[in-house]
């Protein structure tokens, strides 16, 4: 990798294979976002909600690395997941007020985001464990979300 201008840059040759994977990312992200914008998205929303609040408890209990690499994987995808199903529903709000609401969702995402790092800090801070923490936030989660 060499630097030119504001960024690095790749060679050429393993340019042209993350390209084609970024590719194909994308497509997966194309076709996530139009399950969840189907007639089925509420049962689907569901789903990756649980799946979300079920993985919050597992890293809290991951007894070695590769466990936690696969729960974080886990993870990462139900989060991933989610994240999707959230923005298409942004994206039609949006287009059902016709205003730009974009911006406004994603700060709101990321006070939620802050508020919930601060909520799992004060519970392990009051001396909560963190099974005990987690479930409490993954239970929370729940009937939130």
């Amino acid at each position: 990798m060499r630097k030119r201008g504001w960024g690095w840059t790749t060679p050429r040759s393993a340019c042209c294979c993350w390209r084609s994977r970024w590719l194909e990312l994308a497509a997966q992200y194309r076709l996530v976002g139009s399950l969840s914008a189907s007639s089925a998205a509420d049962e689907l929303d569901a789903h990756r909600r649980a799946c979300l609040c079920l993985a919050l408890p597992l890293l809290a209990i991951a007894p070695d690395a590769m466990t936690l690499a696969a729960t974080l994987l886990y993870f990462g995808a139900a989060l991933g997941a989610v994240d999707v199903a959230m923005n298409a529903h942004a994206v039609q709000v949006e287009r059902l007020t016709g205003r730009p609401m974009m911006s406004g969702f994603h700060g709101l995402f990321s006070v939620g985001g802050l508020s919930g790092a601060l909520g799992m800090s004060v519970l392990l801070a009051l001396g909560l464990p963190l099974l005990a923490a987690a479930a409490l936030v993954a239970l929370l989660l729940a009937v939130v979300v």
